[in-house]
């Protein structure tokens, strides 16, 4: 059921939120207790030890403020969207199989296809040549990018992605995504003529990846009500 690859996708976002709050509240933590520790010998690195590890993470304690303050929650957003955006997409291929499921008619198209001829021997079945042919659709689907997405809901689902609430803001999020896994958020001119931006590199702050959460809880909703 549709319903269910977006309980999928709640899920995710869920246990991503819940990543961010918790690791945030224990590195202010952290951080506090160390910088007290190491206020007195402000000289000093500070050393994290393990069982069988030992690093030493800064080389003083204002070292080790800037980084549990600043880069690591920063590390974080930057890693969590990341993820975010791979849930969304399975969210999106979840759907196309769900909707397959149902109707099998969308599946008449005139066009060519190419098999290998062991691979079409070896079926037992109408369904699970469906099964193969669906899989190959989602495969294009995820690296394709929200352009082959939005295009193929269109011609196949006969669905415009671009109608529903927040669409937009997920485009520029895939975007920013791409930046951040090819070129560690190094902003390219595509990206500046795109969206009329003058950054160098992109960052992902709290506001901006909380609200980014939000707009894919609400456009999923928009779009199940849609397939619906």
């Amino acid at each position: 059921m549709i319903i269910d690859a977006k309980n999928k996708l709640d899920a995710e976002l869920s246990r991503l939120e819940t990543l961010y709050y918790v690791s945030t509240i224990l590195y202010g933590k952290e951080m506090r207790a160390k910088y007290k520790q190491s206020s007195a010998r402000q000289a000093l690195p500070v050393t994290f030890r393990s069982a069988g590890w030992e690093r030493e993470v800064a080389h003083n304690a204002g070292h080790f403020r800037v980084i549990v303050g600043k880069i690591l929650p920063q590390t974080l957003r930057e890693t969590i969207l990341v993820r975010m955006v791979s849930a969304l997409e399975v969210f999106f291929t979840d759907t196309v199989r769900e909707v397959y499921a149902s109707r099998r008619d969308l599946l008449q198209r005139q066009g060519p296809i190419e098999l290998p001829y062991a691979k079409l021997v070896s079926m037992q079945s109408a369904s699970e040549l469906i099964t193969v042919l669906v899989g190959r659709d989602c495969r294009s689907l995820t690296s394709g990018g929200f352009v082959s997405i939005e295009k193929y809901f269109r011609q196949q689902l006969h669905i415009e992605l671009n109608n529903l609430a927040g669409f937009s803001k997920l485009r520029e999020l895939h975007d920013r995504r791409h930046l951040l896994v090819h070129r560690l958020g190094s902003v390219d001119d595509e990206y500046r003529h795109k969206y009329q931006s003058a950054k160098r590199r992109l960052s992902v702050e709290q506001e901006y990846l909380l609200t980014s959460i939000q707009t894919i809880r609400e456009f999923s909703a928009a779009l199940v009500n849609e397939v619906t």
